[in-house]
């Protein structure tokens, strides 16, 4: 047998090496999927609430017992079913909102929140036509709160909630118009991690559709698959039509170069930039929050309405406006926005933000041939509105800014801050501790979301 030459044991070395570090990675991914189908996440949806005169009886004249399972049953948020995957399948003729929320969201509860966020927004599922289900995500570790979905969990979802709009029940695919019929039907909304997660689940489907359709024709499908999301992990998408809200100030996401340029020299309330792929558009801005350092712009609940827009953004406006041509409506110069959100100076940016994501979420339920275009001119009606306002708000702004100072500087030479101390009634460690105990054994021992 020959010997090798140095260079070639160099490069049997090289190769040996890469091997081990691929087997390495392999046990590693492996080794995170057992973990996370250890700590499975799930699916549930809303249910109707009890009527408010029987919830009345209960908090009045019922028993503990009584009270603990109208608020919280069975370790599960109260007006929450939790489903299982074995046993729930897509209605295809029906708009459907699968809600994907960001790592954090690990438990019932979570995805709970999730589904009354969009509540709050659209209003009630069952009331306004359209089915709705939330996500929570498996866990890395048992005590943690962060996770993601286990390729098994991707799996699950993908065979009850997209399959069913690719083929019938004996796995034959449908005719190209019924699954872009069916795509029509289909709507995300996602937050953080969440926007990964989609990616991944039309990614699959995109493989799946490859095997019938050619690649042209396989994005041209999916294109029919609509999602808004807020704080997306991902800026660009080979596969959907996206409608996304990004914050200069959401600390927690890289914001990609090309948006930091379209803010360049930007002086106004938002503005919307066009994705290079043509299939996303995106609501983007300085911030979102008036200015104000206490709000985490990366959270969702920054939008969360507690009535629901839907009282104002009534679905017969999102309805008429889906009928007229979109000829019609440049012609006519329509300012769908100006009809039903009347807005005022001191109305705040994150109200504005959220009637924005409130009114894309509702056209789509209520549309079935959505276009960019349509959902382009639904927002620039209202930042254009927004924008009018732009130099008032400023100014509003920086006046309580200076009135809030002035009333702070007083506040600082009324009260030296040996006076404050020596005033001070803050609880010792020992009765902070001794209050602690107290609250805990009188707290209810299912305390939960009661909602």
């Amino acid at each position: 047998m020959d010997e090798l030459t140095p260079e070639e044991m160099i490069r049997k070395k090289r190769q040996a090496q890469q091997e081990h570090q691929k087997k390495r990675e392999e046990q590693i991914r492996q080794e995170k999927q057992d973990k996370l189908n250890s700590n499975p996440g799930g699916v549930g949806r809303r249910i109707k609430p009890l009527p408010p005169n029987e919830l009345e009886r209960i908090l009045k004249t019922g028993t503990e017992e009584e009270k603990s399972k109208a608020f919280f049953e069975n370790g599960r948020p109260r007006n929450w079913e939790e489903l299982s995957y074995d046993k729930t399948k897509i209605n295809k003729d029906k708009k459907t909102i699968l809600v994907f929320p960001g790592d954090a969201s690990v438990e019932p509860f979570d995805a709970n929140f999730y589904a009354k966020f969009v509540e709050s927004l659209v209003g009630r599922a069952e009331e306004n036509g359209f089915d709705l289900y939330s996500f929570y995500h498996d866990k890395f570790e048992k005590n943690k709160r962060r996770g993601t979905f286990s390729d098994k969990h991707l799996e699950k979802i993908y065979k009850s909630f997209v399959e069913p709009l690719i083929k019938d029940e004996n796995g034959k695919f449908f005719k190209e118009k019924e699954i872009a019929k069916n795509f029509g039907n289909l709507r995300f909304v996602t937050h953080c991690f969440g926007d990964l997660e989609v990616d991944k689940l039309l990614v699959k489907t995109s493989e799946v559709l490859a095997e019938k359709f050619d690649e042209e024709k396989t994005q041209q499908l999916l294109s029919n698959v609509f999602v808004v999301g807020y704080a997306p992990w991902i800026p660009f998408h080979k596969f959907g039509t996206h409608v996304q809200f990004h914050s200069k100030q959401d600390k927690n996401l890289m914001f990609p170069d090309k948006k930091l340029e379209a803010l360049k020299d930007f002086e106004g309330f938002a503005k919307i930039f066009e994705e290079p792929l043509k299939n996303s558009i995106t609501v983007i801005s300085d911030t979102f929050a008036d200015f104000s350092k206490s709000l985490d712009e990366h959270q969702i609940a920054l939008l969360l309405k507690e009535g629901g827009v839907i009282d104002r953004l009534q679905f017969a406006d999102a309805q008429k406006l889906s009928k007229q041509k979109q000829e019609e409506l440049k012609s006519q110069k329509k300012n769908y926005a100006n009809n039903v959100l009347p807005r005022t100076a001191d109305y705040s940016r994150q109200q504005a933000i959220s009637d924005m994501f409130a009114s894309v979420l509702a056209y789509s339920i209520v549309t079935d041939n959505l276009s960019l275009e349509d959902v382009k001119m639904i927002l620039q009606a209202q930042i254009n509105m927004e924008n009018k306002i732009w130099p008032e708000q400023k100014r509003m702004k920086k006046e309580t800014e200076k009135k809030r100072q002035k009333d702070l500087d007083v506040n600082v030479n009324k009260n030296s801050i040996e006076e404050e101390l020596k005033n001070h009634t803050a609880l010792n460690p020992k009765q902070f501790f001794a209050s602690a105990n107290a609250y805990k054994k009188s707290k209810p021992k299912n305390f939960g979301d009661k909602d």
